[in-house]
């Protein structure tokens, strides 16, 4: 859901730009505004660390598998998505006004 909400941050940005953007990765989508352009290192870590996280939640039956070693999602896991999402949708907000 954090995801989700980063997502429509960045619907909001395409529709004040008059763009309309199929691409799902936060990285890419980022480097397509000048703002994006001009985003700080933690705004483009926070786009590239969501990226990586949408890539593994779209396969979380991996870390039910036990052959392959894989640690379960923890709250910690929970907490750096929320505070990467917070970042991205923050950095967002301050460019629709």
């Amino acid at each position: 859901m954090a995801w989700q909400a980063a997502r429509k941050a960045f619907k909001a940005l395409e529709k004040k730009a008059g763009k309309r953007l199929s691409e799902s990765s936060f990285v890419k989508l980022l480097a397509q505004f000048p703002e994006g352009q001009i985003a700080m290192k933690p705004v483009k870590d926070a786009a590239l660390f969501l990226d990586y996280f949408r890539r593994l939640a779209a396969h979380d039956d991996l870390f039910q598998e036990t052959t392959l070693g894989l640690n379960p999602l923890t709250e910690d896991d929970a907490r750096r998505v929320l505070e990467a999402a917070k970042i991205l949708i923050n950095f967002l907000e301050h460019r629709l006004k």
